[in-house]
């Protein structure tokens, strides 16, 4: 029996979060001992021009750091007097000012477990701000520990050559999807309807929703594909609202309606745009869509093709050339191959279910872990 103590500043809802504690406390062979920070989730910027609202989230914000470096210094003391009770520590994502101050004490530097995750430093490089500083903090944080996980052997390779750091310290661990969008049935689509391009979650530079727009402009007079984006508040779409095949809804806060949603459309994105990340993982809402058996198009890395095909179930997903003409041609590929659109859905259904399966064990996760 392994004693794991889970720590760290911790988001309910977040996707890699609540996954990977998951698998930790689905596990006979783990004593989990929660130590973690549940970071407030109602935090949100004030609208544009809203004073009051930008005040209040300021001061949130600077209140919920304050409790989160109080957390930092009691955690440390406790693991530090109680070191001969656990084995390891475990701590999630973005836990950067706590790995550092842990790592100070070797006694802890041996047993902790980090979540590289996302790398701060490439998306400061896509925003363009604060590089320096996030690249001078992850080779610290690359520094600290002798066990690290990442999602894809493709950011291991990037965190082994850009930090210099050994790559056997690293262990592949994937973004995997809810365990609702694997086990919730399938809703059956409905026989006759336009082929529908869906688009949901965040709107940042390397989801390319612009891309979507222009494409969804260029078809305008095509009857038979319509585009569906969900969040109103994130996306910009008042100049394309005029165009008959363009429908923006709100977010849908049931999970399970949602699902329903998703199971409505056709197409899906992950990335469409080469930048930030988008060399290196899928992120979370192309295996959701993938899950569901939807056609995924992601934006074309040589690597990254060849690590999703290298799991057997190739086509199960589209890689496009970065150009608005190559999207639309794409999408217009899958509007007049029905049997096409259903082999790339059934396909990506399998790699998930197979491979990114979150109610299956992990093994060299697991392993790891038990040896």
């Amino acid at each position: 029996m392994q004693n794991i103590i889970v720590a760290g500043r911790f988001r309910k809802k977040y996707i890699r979060d609540e996954t990977l504690l998951y698998l930790l406390n689905n596990n006979d062979d783990f004593k989990i001992i929660d130590k973690r920070y549940l970071e407030p989730s109602d935090i949100k910027k004030g609208k544009h021009g809203n004073i009051l609202a930008k005040l209040k989230y300021f001061f949130r914000n600077v209140f919920n750091e304050l409790q989160y470096y109080s957390y930092i210094l009691f955690l440390t003391v406790f693991l530090l007097f109680y070191k001969n009770n656990y084995n390891y520590i475990f701590v999630f994502r973005w836990n950067e000012p706590l790995i550092i101050t842990l790592s100070i004490f070797d006694s802890l530097k041996s047993k902790i477990i980090y979540d590289l995750f996302v790398s701060r430093y490439l998306y400061a490089k896509t925003q363009n701000k604060n590089i320096p500083k996030w690249e001078r903090v992850e080779q610290k944080v690359t520094d600290c520990c002798q066990h690290y996980l990442a999602e894809t052997p493709l950011y291991r390779s990037f965190y082994s050559q850009k930090y210099d750091t050994e790559e056997n310290k690293i262990k592949i661990v994937p973004l995997l999807p809810d365990r609702k969008w694997v086990e919730k049935p399938i809703s059956e689509p409905k026989s006759e309807k336009p082929l529908i391009v869906g688009y949901w979650g965040n709107v940042l530079p390397q989801h390319g929703v612009k891309k979507i727009f222009k494409v969804a402009k260029m078809l305008k007079n095509n009857d038979s594909i319509k585009f569906r984006f969900y969040g109103k508040e994130k996306i910009n779409y008042h100049k394309y609202s005029k165009f008959p095949n363009i429908e923006v809804k709100d977010f849908i806060p049931s999970f399970d309606k949602f699902i329903d949603s998703v199971d409505e459309i056709d197409i899906a994105f992950g990335h469409l745009n080469p930048i930030h990340d988008a060399h290196l993982v899928l992120p979370s809402k192309a295996m959701e869509s993938m899950a569901r058996g939807k056609v995924t198009i992601h934006t074309y890395d040589s690597k990254l093709k060849d690590y999703i095909d290298s799991f057997g179930y190739s086509p199960s997903m589209i890689f496009y050339k970065d150009t608005v003409e190559d999207l639309k041609n794409q999408i217009l590929k899958i509007n007049n191959n029905p049997d096409l659109k259903k082999e790339i859905g059934n396909n990506a259904r399998k790699l998930i279910l197979e491979k990114f399966n979150v109610t299956k064990k992990n093994n060299e996760f697991f392993n790891f872990l038990t040896n």
